[in-house]
């Protein structure tokens, strides 16, 4: 089965990001599919669960939302009939330490393989690559490992976070990321087998890009597909 990662670089605008969690709904190829939430990245927060509940309302799925953060499920058993993993946003580094802690890094590998849908937003997105740029710590941009799914790195909100852009070109040159794909918020890229196969703009002008070192310069070509 081939490995499919759906990749928001944010989702600011309502209406957008209803559009952008419908199609990655519409990966299951299912009509009622059942859709699990983590959102270990902001300590499960309320917020982002009702944001999720109300998008599975409006893209007919069925809702799972697997908190860490009181008593833990058996994970295996949750995960083993879901038909997609949504991801929400926060703290990149928290949450995979968390996720590694409970063993969810390898079941997350195991539905990867299996031809489950995974993606998310922000924190969401960028975890699924081998290095993400993330504002985990509140005084500077850094680079970490994620969970190497797809090679590379990733940067959410390219465009809208000053910071973003300069970061990625600075952790490129200095050869801390190999190359990056960097995602503009209203902008979902599906990754098939670790490869990019569709850039899915929700807002007007949206883009994606891959961005790399060549003849000791960053080249920043926009991801047209």
């Amino acid at each position: 089965m081939a490995g499919k990662i759906f990749a928001i670089g944010g989702m600011y605008d309502p209406e957008a990001g209803q559009r952008l969690f419908g199609r990655f709904v519409s990966l299951t190829g299912k009509d009622r599919p059942v859709v699990a939430y983590l959102g270990t990245a902001s300590g499960d927060r309320y917020s982002g669960i009702e944001a999720f509940l109300w998008l599975s309302y409006r893209a007919g799925a069925v809702p799972l939302v697997v908190p860490l953060f009181q008593r833990t499920p058996d994970l295996r058993e949750v995960f083993g009939d879901v038909d997609a993993v949504f991801v929400g946003g926060g703290n990149t580094y928290s949450m995979l330490a968390v996720w590694r802690a409970y063993g969810l890094d390898r079941i997350l590998r195991d539905l990867y393989e299996r031809g489950i849908p995974l993606g998310g937003v922000s924190a969401g997105a960028i975890c699924w690559f081998e290095y993400a740029l993330t504002d985990s710590w509140a005084n500077r941009l850094e680079v970490i490992e994620g969970l190497g799914f797809v090679e590379g790195g990733a940067v959410p909100h390219y465009s809208l976070e000053k910071d973003r852009r300069p970061y990625t070109h600075r952790y490129i040159l200095e050869g801390r990321m190999p190359f990056a794909y960097a995602i503009e918020d209203g902008v979902g890229v599906l990754f098939v087998d670790g490869k990019p196969s569709e850039v899915y703009a929700a807002v007007n002008g949206g883009k994606a890009y891959v961005v790399r070192k060549k003849d000791k310069v960053v080249e920043e070509k926009a991801l047209k597909m």
